[in-house]
Formats: structure tokens, C-alpha cells, sequence
């Protein structure tokens, strides 16, 4: 049975060994004498709870492995109470004090106020303690700030940060957390000709778009716009707009044009939706956009700190992805601009096919592959291989694609897809380059996984990296050739010990070719048509 569980996890046959000998040591501490114990006593409802606890129902780590060994001389209450009651029946408690005690500690667990994760409840079963582990590390890693709702910039085009959080003019104590915006050219200048009248600025009377999804909750208009220089302190906000995205999350863009509003009090707005044009009203010496995330809906609310949820910061060569952060003062920054051959490309619709032809594979010969993208009963989409009977789990929010998990066949075309494509941003942006990370065990060897297995719970030795670049692109009237260079590697002590490329061509609005190299070994796999 050792042997089995063993081979079946390294952090179970951990956990059963706690649980064992710490049954032994309490008894011997307390001065039980071990020649009179039945098997209840220092049997399996120990390992039993050591496992679920330590490593099944619980993410292990430190703190599950210390509370196994906290529940320990619970567990033997419960057992000498439990016998004590059954012995009158001639009834075996067999697993009860078991079922008890974890039942109980998952309960109580449920009611924490702070400590969330210390322990970690296991989110998404993976019936393995270590893929528990593995997945939500990954998870955390990846998805941590999927507790915010996702908040766009609003506005289209590029635009510079002229006053961040904690600003040196306006943004201070409870308003701290706000963002100012202007349109600069490429000298850093925010007006043309002389700059002293509203139409000399690049922002003034442009659109002014939702960053999310919600409802209308107020306007204030009518304020005029300032002349250049001067400031309304009496209207301080000028014209503004505030939009309930979720409970407890309202976002305020404030400075409008006067009597630019498009929508009404208690409209339902779509991200994107254009809501007014941007002005110079309230305390504005010149044109900008004022905005800010608050709890509650009214004009002079609190600030909140809250990120924006995707976007591009323009750098002086080069472009860089930013998800889930802060923009800085002076950041030139952006929306995701959509390429449509891009987006198209990754955009994978239930009953789509995609089909393969299959070159340089080890046996020499060339195959053809097909998959087809499928849904479950809970609309999680998926690429499935009916050959290997395997599945690649995706998402796609509209701006960028990403894969989730994959079950199945891990030497088949299918993986390597999942591998290569992890995560796509739908805009092109040349040199970009977006990073992210694939739970340990997708890429690693057997070997040194089973090694990993035994401290995972305390230290990680491994890491596996994905990296995406966006290589080139080349244009026409009505469609895009883009290519894509990706890579997935290994660290073992930060040293490189396995890596893959691969690299994507896009035209035609779909993966037109895709390149696997390993080594001296390069796989192709070309697009082909019914």
C-alpha cells in the first residue's frame, strides 16, 4: 500500500508518514501504552486526515502540513470518545473520527475573516495533491487579479499620464488614487500653434469612451469650459460622468466638454461605447481627462485603488504589455488595438475545424491532424483532439487569448499548439514581448517532478516560462501577414535545462503555419483546407 501511494503522490506518502508517527509520538508523549492500542488509535483515520487535510482538500504548504499536525490530538479525542460510545453497541467506529474532523475544519475554515490562504482551500479539484499545488500556484500566478473587474482606459489612441496617484496638484489624501490624461506629439507637447485657446490641444473635443461594461448612474452638465489657464473651484469637477460597473465599483471621468454627453441617467453602456468628448471644465487649466475608480456613486466620492486591467505602455523604441497595473506619471499609454487578421486568428468558434498537414516528425512519415473547438455544459471552450483524446482549455476575452490547462496526450501536436500559443494579445505591436508561466509539471521531466514532489510544499527549484514576440507584420488593404516567435523553457535553479520554440504565421485571419523546434529537430504544421 506504501508503494502504491507512493507512485500515486510523493505529498501523500508524506503526509500518511506525519500522520503516522505523529500518532505514535502523541501516544507515547501522553503515556499511552502502544501494546494495548487497537488499530483505531494510531491506524488509518490518522493518515486518512493527514492526507485530505495536508494535500487534498487543502493546497499544501507549510501551514497544511502544520495543521495536520495541530489535528492530531483532536483526532484521538475523537477516537477514544467515538469507540467509547460505539463499544456499547458493538459498533466500529471504522472512519467516522475521519470524516469528523475534516468535515468540521473545511467548515470552520469557510468562516475566516483574514488568512485566506493560510491554508488554502483547493478551488478546482485536481485529485492529486501535487497538481493542487501546481495548479494553484500557476493559478495565483496568472489569474490572481481576475478579483477585479476588468477596467479599460477611456479613451482610444495614445495619451500621456500628466498626473498619476498620489499626484503633486490635486490627486492627495482621500482623492489620491486618480489619473490625469493628455494628448502629447512627439516632442512632448500638448497643444499646436500658441496654445492659448481650447481647440490649440490635441485632447480637447475628443471622444471619451466606457472602460467597462455598466449602468449610467450620474451626469452633471452644463458647465462651461474654462478659458486657457483659468480654473472653476466652485464646480470643481466640471462635467462629469459616473458609471456603476459592479457593486461597490463605480468609475468617474470628470472635465467634459459641456453638453457633449451621448448617453443618459440610467442607460446600459458597453465597453467602448462613446460617452462624451473631453473638455476643459471644472478646476482644468487646460484640456484632460480626469479619472477614477470609487465605491460609491456620487460626484465627490473617496477614491479607490484599483488597476487598469489591460493595456500598452509606449516606451521610446519599443511597446510594453501591462496587466493589472498602475500607470505611472509621464507613461504614454494605451488601449489594446486590435489587429483583425490577429484576432480572428485566435478567435475560436464552437464547430470550428482546424486541420493540419503534419512534416518532420520523428517516424519520417506525414500525418494530418484535425481538431475541432468544443464547449462543456459550462460554456468553457476547448480545442479537442479526437486521435489522442486530448483537450486544450481556452479563454478569450476579446483582447487576448489564452490557454488554461491541458489534459491528455502531452507528445501529440495538440500540446505543442497549447504550448506555443499560451497567450496571444489580438493587437500586433512590433518587438513586444508578453511573458507568463506554465505550472511545473506540463514541460518538466519525470524524474526531477518526483524530486520536486517531496519539498514542493516548502520550496519550488523549478520554474517553466513561456515568452511570446511579436515579430513582424506586413500590411495590406484588407488583411495582415504576421509572424510570432514563442518560447517555452525549464529552470532548474535558474539555469536553462529544457527549451522549445515556435513560431506562427498568420494571414488569411487564421494560423496559416505553425513551426516546432527542439534541438536539431524542427516539426511543421501547415494549414490545410477541406
Amino acid at each position: 500500500i506504501a508503494i502504491g501511494l507512493l507512485i500515486y503522490s510523493r505529498i501523500a506518502f508524506t503526509l500518511s508518514l506525519i500522520g503516522f508517527f505523529g500518532a505514535y509520538l502523541f501516544y507515547k508523549m501522553v503515556g499511552g501504552n502502544l501494546y494495548e492500542l487497537s488499530y483505531a488509535y494510531i491506524g488509518f483515520n490518522y493518515i486518512l486526515t493527514s492526507i485530505a487535510i495536508g494535500g487534498f482538500f487543502i493546497v499544501p504548504s507549510r501551514y497544511s502540513f502544520l495543521w495536520v499536525i495541530f489535528l492530531i490530538p483532536l483526532i484521538s479525542i475523537t477516537i477514544t470518545s467515538t469507540i467509547a460510545i460505539f463499544d456499547m453497541f458493538q459498533l466500529s467506529i471504522f472512519s467516522l473520527p475521519f470524516n469528523f474532523i475534516v468535515l468540521m475544519f473545511l467548515y470552520i475554515l469557510k468562516f475566516r475573516e483574514r488568512f485566506y490562504h493560510k491554508p488554502e482551500i483547493v478551488a478546482y479539484q485536481q485529485f492529486s495533491p501535487e497538481k493542487n499545488l501546481y495548479f494553484q500556484l500557476n493559478n495565483k500566478e496568472r489569474f490572481n487579479n481576475f478579483k477585479y473587474v476588468p477596467v479599460a482606459l477611456p479613451f482610444w489612441g495614445d495619451w500621456k499620464v500628466t498626473q498619476a496617484h498620489h499626484g503633486d496638484f490635486t490627486h492627495k489624501d482621500k482623492w489620491a488614487h486618480a489619473w490625469d490624461f493628455e494628448i502629447v506629439d512627439d516632442e512632448g507637447s500638448s497643444f499646436k500653434e500658441g496654445g492659448t485657446v481650447l481647440k490649440d490641444y490635441f485632447c480637447y473635443n475628443k471622444p471619451v469612451i466606457s472602460p467597462a461594461d455598466g449602468r449610467v448612474e450620474e451626469i452633471l452638465d452644463g458647465v462651461k469650459d474654462n478659458e486657457i489657464g483659468d480654473s472653476n473651484l466652485e464646480q470643481n469637477w466640471g462635467n462629469t460622468i459616473i458609471i456603476k460597473i459592479a457593486e461597490k465599483v463605480y468609475c468617474k471621468i470628470s472635465h467634459l466638454k459641456p453638453n457633449s454627453f451621448k448617453v443618459k441617467k440610467g442607460d446600459s453602456i458597453k465597453r467602448g461605447d462613446i460617452l462624451a468628448a473631453c473638455g476643459n471644465s471644472g478646476r482644468s487649466p487646460v484640456p484632460h481627462i480626469h479619472f477614477q475608480m470609487q465605491e460609491t456613486p456620487y460626484i465627490g466620492s473617496e477614491t479607490l485603488n484599483y488597476p487598469i486591467g489591460n493595456y500598452v505602455q509606449h516606451l521610446e523604441k519599443e511597446f510594453e504589455f501591462k496587466t493589472y497595473k498602475k500607470p505611472q506619471m509621464e507613461d504614454i499609454v494605451s488601449n489594446i488595438e486590435k489587429d483583425q487578421s490577429l484576432y480572428k486568428a485566435y478567435h475560436f468558434i464552437p464547430g470550428q475545424i482546424l486541420k493540419f498537414s503534419i512534416t518532420g516528425l520523428q517516424s519520417g512519415k506525414d500525418e494530418v491532424v484535425s481538431w475541432e473547438v468544443q464547449t462543456d455544459i459550462y460554456n468553457n471552450s476547448y480545442i479537442y483532439c479526437n486521435e489522442t483524446n486530448s483537450k486544450a482549455w481556452f479563454k478569450n476575452d476579446g483582447s487576448i487569448h489564452y490557454f488554461t490547462l491541458f489534459e491528455g496526450d502531452r507528445s501529440s501536436i495538440l500540446f505543442y499548439f497549447f504550448l506555443g500559443n499560451y497567450k496571444v494579445i489580438s493587437g500586433f505591436y512590433k518587438g513586444m514581448t508578453v511573458n507568463d508561466v506554465f505550472p511545473i509539471h506540463v514541460l518538466n521531466k519525470k524524474r526531477w517532478i518526483f524530486l520536486q514532489d517531496f519539498i514542493a510544499p516548502f520550496y519550488m527549484f523549478m520554474k517553466s516560462e513561456y515568452r511570446i514576440n511579436y515579430f513582424k507584420i506586413k500590411k495590406d488593404f484588407t488583411d495582415s501577414k504576421i509572424e510570432l516567435h514563442s518560447t517555452a523553457r525549464v529552470m532548474r535553479h535558474k539555469k536553462i535545462a529544457r527549451e522549445v520554440y515556435f513560431k506562427m504565421e498568420v494571414e488569411a485571419k487564421r494560423i496559416q503555419k505553425f513551426e516546432i523546434m527542439e534541438g536539431n529537430k524542427t516539426i511543421v504544421a501547415q494549414r490545410i483546407t477541406d
